[in-house]
């Protein structure tokens, strides 16, 4: 049986961010909720169950609103040193961090983006845990780390986990933070197995805030 994560959308939020995202509205006409192996949800959840995003209606019955199949996946390797990001020690726990590691066929070496974005923001989605890319401690700060974490929907609490893809030169590309307005890069601009992913302030011509995307079949 797959797995099962649940996020929750609010209700008419519009966030105030420098990075201009703006949240997902629901207007449930009853307050009607869903049930799911049963579990009660109200409207406006999302489910991930296995690589199909459910959103619970008001009316209390689920619908599909996107999608990661396994062919969405990628490597995400690194600019300046080659390297792609992985959850440290190939952890699927809340909290885990986020690092640079030799590419390999591992699970928790792969990232995917579902069909859902929001103002040109989507989530990024470790195929290993099914939890997201954000910061620790949620924090909009330059330097803070890397993280997986349960996935959200975009409001206030959660924008940093919300990335916006890009162009940068060679045909890579910048992954930007809803929240921070940072980048996604790794400490120092380390080339070394192990370096914490972080997210700095953006610097021109800086490879190792770049990334390129390889493909990934499931085993």
């Amino acid at each position: 049986m797959g797995k099962v994560r649940a996020v929750l959308l609010v209700v008419g939020l519009t966030v105030g961010c420098s990075a201009g995202l703006t949240a997902a509205t629901v207007t449930p006409a009853v307050a009607v909720n869903c049930v799911f192996h049963g579990d009660s949800y109200v409207p406006g959840t999302w489910i991930y169950f296995d690589t199909i995003i459910f959103e619970c209606q008001a009316d209390g019955t689920w619908k599909v609103i996107g999608d990661m199949k396994p062919r969405s996946f990628r490597n995400f390797h690194n600019g300046r040193s080659g390297l792609c990001l992985a959850t440290a020690f190939g952890l699927a726990t809340e909290g885990a961090q986020v690092l640079q590691w030799g590419c390999n066929a591992e699970h928790w070496e792969w990232w995917g983006a579902p069909d859902i974005a929001v103002n040109g923001y989507t989530q990024i989605v470790n195929y290993h845990a099914g939890k997201c890319l954000g910061t620790e401690g949620r924090s909009a700060g330059s330097g803070a780390g890397m993280i997986i974490t349960t996935c959200h929907a975009a409001t206030l609490d959660h924008l940093d986990q919300w990335w916006r893809k890009e162009a940068a030169p060679n045909g890579r590309t910048v992954l930007r933070n809803a929240l921070s307005g940072f980048v996604l890069g790794v400490t120092g601009g380390s080339t070394g197995n192990g370096a914490r992913a972080v997210q700095r302030p953006f610097v021109s011509g800086d490879p190792s805030q770049t990334w390129g995307f390889t493909p990934v079949i499931e085993p």
